[in-house]
């Protein structure tokens, strides 16, 4: 009969073995679910290429390890009886993590915009818990005319090509990368700007049954200034889009911040 100390120490084994093939397994699915050969089937069974596609959903994960969903939905709204697009985008982290807090943690965002040079409107940036308090979130108002935006009842001034988060998503899913290669817009976060310059990196054509899809890559960085417009930092953020009629659906993001790994993949 085996004495306590070995079978303590077969025990052990047998937890760790285990613990090694199901870390193995979950990163082998992980970085399935983020390979493009799947994330272009993915697009292709979620939008059809004749029919608008509005909602898209994405497993955020962090060093390859899931951490949240991400969704954007986008409809027709008036907006000040002017028609406008309106964009919902929701950050969750997953259920295990959002039991930490009874209230629920997350952020939402909700962009009004132009339908044709989708230049915002309004921007409320809020979370679960002050929506179900019924309270309101932080608001910027846009004024691209006079060039001005008006955040805590102070007007700040703004630079003509200036969206919020959202919007700019669903501009880049607008752009014309077959006769363009270099693209410049400018981002809006609260109080910050960032300049957010881009350029296809590659072009691809995929051939299913007869059809071709397009997909492109794009590598964009996002440079942060201060007052005095000096550089003060850089994320650069890769963008994999599957083009689906009119518009490039994002099927991958991938971003680096130093030695974080940060991705968001089409689900």
């Amino acid at each position: 009969m085996p004495s306590l100390n070995k079978r303590l120490k077969a025990a052990i084994f047998f937890v760790v073995s285990g613990g090694f093939v199901l870390f193995l397994v979950s990163t082998l699915i992980v970085q399935r679910r983020q390979s493009l050969e799947h994330l272009v089937k993915v697009g292709q069974k979620r939008c059809a290429p004749d029919a608008p596609c509005r909602e898209f959903s994405y497993g955020i994960y962090v060093m390859n390890i899931a951490a949240g969903e991400l969704k954007l939905g986008i409809q027709e709204s008036p907006y000040q009886d002017r028609e406008a697009l309106e964009a919902h985008l929701s950050l969750r982290p997953f259920k295990f993590l959002r039991a930490i807090s009874s209230d629920g943690i997350g952020v939402d965002g909700v962009s009004f915009f132009n339908k044709e040079n989708l230049l915002p409107y309004l921007f409320e940036q809020t979370t679960p818990y002050a929506m179900r308090k019924g309270k309101t979130g932080k608001t910027i108002e846009y004024h691209h005319g006079e060039r001005w935006m008006l955040r805590k009842a102070k007007k700040e001034d703004i630079e003509e090509d200036t969206r919020d988060p959202v919007s700019l998503i669903v501009w880049l899913m607008s752009r014309d990368y077959e006769n363009e290669d270099l693209f410049k817009s400018t981002l809006n976060i609260n109080r910050k700007i960032y300049t957010v310059v881009g350029k296809v990196g590659e072009r691809r054509s995929l051939v299913k049954d007869g059809i071709e899809t397009r997909l492109m890559k794009l590598k964009l960085k996002i440079l942060g200034r201060d007052a005095g417009y000096r550089l003060r930092s850089q994320l650069p953020v890769e963008v994999y889009l599957l083009q689906r009629g009119e518009v490039y659906v994002p099927i991958l993001f991938d971003i680096k911040m130093g030695w974080l790994h940060i991705t968001a993949a089409l689900s």
